[in-house]
């Protein structure tokens, strides 16, 4: 009789599969089983990386940086068009330094936009790699 160290349960040497918790044993003895318990908390961590992802999207700074960005370009887009059809120098000039800082501005919340993103896709994809381990463990385990 040996003891089976997941569930404490003694089995015979002929037996592949723990009756009590339904762990298997490969037939070189080895261990082939993850703790169902593990692979539940794989599943949470799977939902709870895709709830983060969700919200860290939905938060108020992502929406600002995205109508800021939304609103710059479309002033920008005013500006620069008056630039280059303003026949005066100094106005011409005023306008390019008013548009330049506007690239600025667009730039900097393209940045904060990206690192939203960025944090979503990382999040959505350690979520799909721990639901795909938890659904392998727990095929492995049937």
């Amino acid at each position: 009789m040996r003891i089976y160290p997941e569930c404490s349960f003694e089995f015979e040497e002929q037996v592949t599969v723990c009756p009590k918790c339904g762990c298997s044993l490969e037939s070189n003895g080895s261990l082939n089983c993850i703790n169902k318990i593990g692979s539940y908390l794989l599943i949470i961590a799977a939902v709870f990386c895709q709830i983060f992802g969700i919200w860290q999207n939905a938060n108020d700074d992502y929406k600002f940086y995205c109508e800021h960005r939304s609103d710059c370009l479309k002033d920008y887009d005013i500006i620069y068009s008056a630039a280059t059809s303003d026949k005066s120098e100094n106005l011409r000039n005023a306008y390019f330094s008013f548009a330049e800082r506007y690239e600025d501005m667009i730039e900097y919340d393209n940045k904060e936009i990206a690192k939203y993103r960025i944090s979503l896709i990382i999040s959505i994809g350690c979520g799909v790699t721990f639901m795909l381990l938890a659904v392998k463990y727990i095929k492995n385990q049937k």
